[in-house]
């Protein structure tokens, strides 16, 4: 059992780098008594520290064993070494800011603790830009744990009505126990002609983007299609703010868009894509609530918490309050996907699951898709599927290193290789042939494959075996070697070697090939007493069985081995 911090910087060490426990689980006496070791000098410094951390509920322990602390943060907004804590003195610390906030739901409720305890300088602009939304930006971790998509129909205001006002009953309700109420106020909706022409200022129309950079629209692109696809260096799809909207409309852009507004289509019914707010639809007369889109609206605002929003809004009050705009601060996400060296956003949602895939693959001709596909200097898995089904795309003219775990997306999408695809084990080769080659005639693929990582690992060989049959469906032979042209010819390139538990890139190809071929059509291939001793180390006695009186004595005990797990 572990004992006890002996001073005050050991158990503030111990208290910030142990995991906390479950929310099910009770504080050790241990922590606990880490707890009391920290001194009143250290105290405030820890407390603020472990909010910045993310974790709630080591504050809200020690708040209740030594509180109540007070947390007073004053920065200077015009000297960003002049900080203090209480009065005196600080140098804080942001490296790993929001850490161990693992979802939308624990970000909500370390801001209701803030406002719980009053502390002051974190999420309010008491004196500067709260610490808490320094460089969200950079904060990839938080901005992956706070997703949140709407999947609903969004409201609509027409003849002075508002229609489908789920997602407005919803973020209303979430005023009423959010910390930082006013974030949950920005919201899109449609609004119809005559809507906008009376609201001007409440109904701000987002406009639907869909370039190629230096030629024009998509559609212009499209009627270009005999000029070459190197002639530029970006695509940009989605929306874009109209000149009344504020940055606040690129945070909720993302989270409440309509899927086909983020690849920049029109509305079918000629509506306008408007930012606005909870307090200006909630005007209007609605209608009845429909039960679907209402458990799509609460579903979404459960898991929405819309830090950005809060940074933006406190930005706007400091730079009122202070005149000082902190570059910091003042991170928005884009509102329009740009495209120039990959362009999976396009490519994925030309496969056959995706509900756009028609309208977007009409966005370009055939010859520039391929074009397009040859440009990215990286491709999905994803991708690569979406652009077979859509067009038969393979990868003839492209040079690809693939990583292992893609076979099973690309065998599962019906994805099929080149057949004049030279397979590379070695990158040097593959490098070689990808820079010199002449890839139009000669598609290579890179295959990092390390068997000696199995050796040893029984789960790892079964792993690998699958990986070899998903390589296999996809008209690719998974080694240097030739291929076989048939299951006959497989079986005598078997002899050399044993394929029970192999480990050697050749064994698992074969095993794969026979395995995928099935027991019939391998039996049927017999013409030797060894060719049956191979399939006895490649097929299940259960499966071997119909086939029994057919085998040599030696080969039928293997079997029966087998069954009986000897």
């Amino acid at each position: 059992m572990s004992n006890p911090a002996r001073d005050s910087f050991s158990a503030k060490f111990t208290l910030m780098n142990a995991p906390e426990p479950a929310p099910s689980q009770a504080w050790s006496a241990v922590e606990l008594a880490n707890m009391d070791m920290v001194d009143e000098f250290d105290l405030p410094g820890f407390i603020l520290r472990a909010t910045i951390l993310g974790r709630e509920r080591t504050v809200r322990t020690i708040m209740e064993r030594r509180g109540p602390v007070p947390i007073v943060l004053e920065l200077n907004p015009l000297d960003p070494l002049d900080q203090k804590l209480n009065g005196v003195a600080i140098e804080i610390d942001t490296d790993y800011q929001l850490r161990d906030v693992k979802d939308a739901a624990g970000l909500k409720s370390l801001f209701s603790m803030i406002a719980e305890f009053g502390m002051k300088g974190l999420v309010d602009p008491h004196t500067a830009y709260p610490v808490l939304f320094r460089d969200l930006g950079l904060n990839i971790g938080l901005i992956n744990r706070n997703r949140s998509n709407f999947s609903g129909a969004l409201p609509e205001l027409h003849d002075g009505v508002l229609h489908q006002p789920e997602l407005v009953v919803a973020l209303d309700a979430e005023l009423g126990s959010a910390a930082t109420r006013g974030a949950y106020k920005p919201m899109l909706c449609w609004a119809t002609d005559d809507m906008l022409e009376q609201f001007p200022e409440d109904l701000l129309p987002l406009v639907h983007v869909q370039n190629v950079e230096g030629i024009g629209t998509m559609k212009q692109w499209k009627d270009m299609s005999d000029q070459p696809v190197w002639d530029f260096p970006k695509i940009e799809v989605g929306v874009e703010p109209s000149a009344a909207c504020s940055d606040v409309a690129k945070h909720v852009h993302w989270v409440m868009t309509p899927e086909a507004s983020k690849y920049g289509f029109e509305d079918a019914q000629g509506r306008h894509l408007c930012e606005t707010t909870t307090d200006f639809l909630l005007q209007f007369p609605p209608m009845a609530c429909e039960e679907k889109n209402l458990k799509a609206a609460f579903e979404f605002t459960e898991n929405y918490c819309p830090i950005g929003i809060m940074a933006a809004q406190a930005a706007a009050v400091c730079k009122e309050k202070f005149g000082v705009e902190e570059e910091r601060y003042g991170s928005v996400p884009s509102m329009k996907e740009t495209m120039e060296h990959t362009f999976d956003f396009l490519f994925t949602a030309l496969g056959d699951a995706h509900p756009l895939h028609e309208p977007i693959r009409n966005l370009m001709t055939r010859d520039q898709w391929v074009g397009l596909f040859k440009k990215a200097s990286r491709v999905s898995a994803e991708s690569m599927v979406a652009l077979y089904q859509a067009f038969e795309i393979d990868n003839t003219g492209a040079g690809l290193s693939l990583n292992a775990r893609d076979f099973k997306t690309l065998a599962a999408g019906g994805y099929r290789f080149s057949s004049q695809t030279i397979n590379h084990s070695d990158s040097r080769f593959f490098d070689d042939n990808v820079i010199n080659g002449d890839l139009d005639s000669q598609p290579s693929v890179f295959l990092p494959f390390n068997s000696s990582m199995m050796l040893g690992s029984i789960g790892a060989i079964q792993k690998y075996r699958e990986i070899y049959r998903d390589i296999l469906r996809t008209n690719l032979w998974p080694t240097s070697g030739p291929a076989p042209s048939n299951i006959g010819q497989a079986l005598k390139m078997s002899l050399g070697f044993s394929l029970k538990n192999p480990v050697k890139q050749q064994a698992l190809a074969l095993n794969a090939y026979f395995l995928n071929a099935g027991v019939d059509a391998c039996a049927e291939a017999v013409r030797s007493p060894r060719h049956w001793q191979t399939l006895a180390h490649v097929f299940s006695a259960e499966e071997l069985k119909p086939y029994l009186a057919e085998m040599p004595r030696e080969a039928r005990g293997l079997v029966l081995e087998d069954g009986l797990g000897l």
